[in-house]
């Protein structure tokens, strides 16, 4: 109160303008002090002193009170706040009570077997190339997604995998390896045993470089040579093979044994300028996952041959060579260049029909 006392009465004084110049120069003093400027400050002081004498009581004694103001006022702003957030939490309260009280019909699908659930989930799989619809139908609700870790659904994957085919497995031998290799448990086995994806290709991206020839002695140039392995493989046996310079982007959505753009070489499509022409090749896999590739080649006397590991995602190079058809000769093709083949998931081919 004094404070404010003393306040109000230096503001009815008639050295106003006196005391005012006296608190600026103070207020330079101490700013030159926190800054370190020990010279300036202490002029600054004695240049407020001439002005006016107390000077340095009523400059503390304003402070103390600019103190004291703020203080207030933040315990004001807190009470205000206090109250603010129980108004609000007694709303929330009101409102959470009436939905509680709300009558909501549980959904009916809670109501469903597990039976039915499982049959509804198999029904979305009726084309098995393809089962990108899985993790979607897992992440809808968790009746679905118990339903889709369900053994006898991965027991489905892995007969279509690797029965039914001459190249694969028969279903005795499929058993006999789940109960010594994969615990009995068919999504183990369909998630570690190797496989053949055909709902995309596999891509291998091949780069070497090439020395170049120039007109001075003094610089040679040296050129980096792309091109791209591509193969895709169809459950009936047959795979289509591919080698070109032009990149996947352009290649991967018409890549399909349904378009004849890929087998007949056209001048006039500048993909195939080069002659590059695809051939249907056939295609056999061990149960370990030695992949075995073979089409003909230079007008049916020679048979291409390549020999890969599968390892989830990628193809590896074990070997590559040419069959003589009529000496029966083996020629071995080194593998420098060949890189692995890595499987490019495509979802969705132009102008083909889906497969069943």
């Amino acid at each position: 109160m004094e404070d404010k006392r003393l306040l109000h009465n230096l503001e009815e004084c008639s050295d106003n303008d006196i005391l005012k110049k006296a608190l600026l120069h103070y207020r330079e003093a101490v700013e030159s002090e926190k800054q370190g400027d020990i010279g300036n400050s202490l002029n600054r002081y004695r240049l407020a002193h001439k002005v006016h004498e107390d000077v340095e009581v009523i400059y503390r004694r304003i402070e103390r009170l600019a103190i004291q103001n703020n203080k207030e006022q933040n315990e004001e702003d807190r009470r205000l706040l206090s109250e603010k957030e129980i108004n609000n939490s007694s709303e929330e309260d009101e409102l959470s009570n009436g939905l509680t009280q709300l009558s909501v019909a549980p959904p009916f699908i809670l109501k469903l077997p597990d039976e039915v659930l499982l049959l509804i989930v198999e029904q979305c799989f009726e084309n098995l190339n393809d089962l990108s619809n899985l993790p979607r139908i897992a992440r809808s609700c968790k009746l679905l997604a118990k339903a889709c870790r369900a053994d006898s659904l991965y027991r489905r994957f892995c007969y279509f995998s690797y029965q039914l085919n001459e190249w694969q497995q028969t279903k005795e031998s499929i058993e006999e390896e789940l109960s010594s290799t994969y615990h009995q448990s068919w999504k183990e086995m369909y998630l570690k045993k190797p496989r053949i994806r055909f709902d995309g290709c596999y891509i291998s991206v091949c780069r070497y470089f090439r020395p170049g020839t120039s007109d001075t002695s003094w610089n040679q140039p040296i050129h980096l040579i792309s091109y791209y392995r591509y193969l895709r493989f169809y459950p009936d046996g047959t795979c289509m093979v591919f080698r070109s310079n032009t990149e996947p982007n352009l290649i991967v959505r018409t890549f399909g044994r349904h378009q004849s753009s890929f087998f007949v070489p056209s001048s006039s499509n500048p993909a195939f300028s080069n002659g590059e022409v695809a051939c249907m090749a056939t295609w056999s896999m061990s149960p370990a996952g030695q992949l075995l590739l073979s089409h003909p080649a230079g007008g049916r006397a020679y048979t291409y041959a390549q020999s890969l590991q599968v390892k989830g995602k990628r193809l590896k190079w074990v070997s590559f060579y040419a069959v003589d058809n009529e000496m029966f000769e083996t020629s071995e093709f080194p593998l420098t260049h060949h890189r692995d083949y890595i499987f490019s998931r495509v979802y969705n081919y132009t102008s083909e029909k889906v497969e069943p």
